[in-house]
């Protein structure tokens, strides 16, 4: 955060915003330094400096250089055995680093994962590691922020139909795997996980089960996991469910989901607290008043209580709206500003990911369908737009940059229920994206994009 622009400033604000080792000294602080870029403020390179005048309202945050429309690199397989039916998550660890986790069709469906490495638009992958020996759908997976090499699957398991999860462990591009834990144990849909900020090892998991919709609090110990009692948010059949923890409020989530009790399928959200191993919830609330599917929420990064919401319309156009967190837990309330179109080209599952760690609102929205429209397909090719918070992320407007269509209008591309958007948490404007792609030989092979909105 900023140094404050008025009252007492002392040398350890100084060093928590702009870094250093102790014992601090005023000469680290000179601008041109180490620590402090030329031209921050009125911090003078020599001589004596003011802690207050100099130092009022300056940050050691430099914004990115963002571009107009986003770029892509070349297209890479992780998958090469085709017909995927689009199931597949992706997640980054740190900089240049992460792991895809999807269903291998070759092996029956079965839980693989692999690690992916990025070196300037280029991808490449290490080699698959099975997770689950029965067929699985419904995935995701998050790593810990406060571990770059510990990261949680969770899934639907076709062996039981048990809701799943399990940790997994990164070694170089090499992956272990703790045991699996099932944390409902009957029948699950749109799994979702997140990790609760201001807490060590504890994830929140949400997802649909018969009749409800519902989440469960996990705890991380190494590669062992344990879980806390269920539950429920919705009492009617939900679909489509989505869970994102605000970074800037601890212990604080949105669930995001549709409604599918009778002739109402509107997109829903609420908030929530986490104490311990116990959930408290808000008061629902409709992001907006038309018949919704495949929604994906993300959190910005600086402005505490905001979040994005994208979907798809009654009439497949993808729509967004930014939600505000009034409070958390009992008696909490969320707002939504007006409705913004993104894209009207019969557009079917999309992902939303903040820059991490930026202070402009911007985000990066990914989905199937993409211009020019083929009729009655439902949108062939694959596209990315930049989503733009105004006010800087605080505001609830938004704006979009042109589209970029990344696959041929002539295949199908496939993806299903999961977070196949992800951003690099070091190297600000960078993203992979994951999908099926139709214009492979075989087709619908399992296939990884880098994505920049910087130059």
């Amino acid at each position: 955060m900023a140094i404050p622009g008025s009252g007492a400033i002392s040398l350890n604000t100084i060093a928590g915003e702009f870094g250093g080792s102790t014992p601090h000294s005023l000469s680290e602080y000179y601008a041109g330094g180490s620590y402090v870029a030329s031209g921050t403020g009125s911090v003078p390179s020599s001589g004596e400096i003011q802690l207050a005048t100099d130092f009022y309202g300056t940050s050691a945050y430099a914004a990115p250089s963002y571009i107009s429309t986003p770029t892509a690199g070349s297209a890479a397989v992780y998958d090469s055995g085709g017909n995927s039916s689009g199931y597949m998550a992706v997640a980054y660890s740190g900089s240049n680093k992460g792991v895809i986790v999807y269903h291998d069709v070759a092996s029956g469906h079965k839980g693989k994962a692999c690690v992916f490495t990025v070196s300037g638009s280029s991808i490449s992958f290490g080699t698959r590691y099975q997770f689950h020996n029965y067929r699985v759908s419904h995935l995701d997976v998050v790593f810990d922020p406060n571990d770059s090499t510990k990261f949680i699957i969770t899934f639907q398991s076709h062996g039981s139909w048990e809701g799943k999860a399990v940790c997994g462990s990164v070694s170089g591009t090499s992956i272990s795997f703790g045991s699996e834990v099932a944390f409902n144990s009957s029948s699950v849909e749109y799994t979702s996980v997140d990790f609760i900020a201001g807490t060590s090892g504890k994830f929140i998991t949400a997802f649909k089960r018969s009749g409800y919709g519902s989440a469960v609090v996990g705890t991380r110990s190494g590669t062992s996991l344990s879980f806390g009692s269920i539950y429920n948010f919705q009492s009617y059949s939900t679909a489509y469910v989505e869970v994102s923890c605000d970074p800037n409020n601890n212990g604080k989530f949105v669930i995001a989901y549709r409604n599918t009790s009778p002739s109402v399928h509107n997109p829903y959200a609420l908030s929530g607290s986490v104490s311990g191993t116990s959930i408290s919830y808000g008061t629902h609330v409709s992001a907006f008043d038309t018949q919704c599917a495949y929604i994906s929420i993300d959190f910005d990064p600086y402005n505490a209580g905001k979040f994005v919401l994208t979907t798809t319309g009654t009439d497949n156009n993808g729509r967004a709206a930014v939600g505000t967190v009034s409070s958390s837990g009992a008696g909490s309330s969320i707002s939504f500003g007006s409705v913004s179109t993104f894209t009207t080209t019969k557009m079917y599952y999309s992902s939303a990911a903040y820059v991490p760690g930026a202070r402009e609102g911007k985000f990066l929205t990914f989905y199937r369908g993409q211009t020019p429209q083929i009729s009655g397909n439902y949108g062939k090719g694959i596209s990315c737009e930049i989503g733009t918070v105004a006010s800087s992320g605080a505001g609830t407007t938004l704006s979009w940059s042109s589209e970029l269509g990344m696959g041929s209008t002539s295949h199908y591309y496939r993806l299903k229920h999961g977070n196949y958007l992800a951003a690099d948490p070091v190297n600000r404007g960078k993203f992979v994206a994951v999908y099926a792609d139709g214009s492979t030989s075989p087709t619908y092979q399992g296939t990884a994009r880098v994505i920049s909105i910087v130059s």
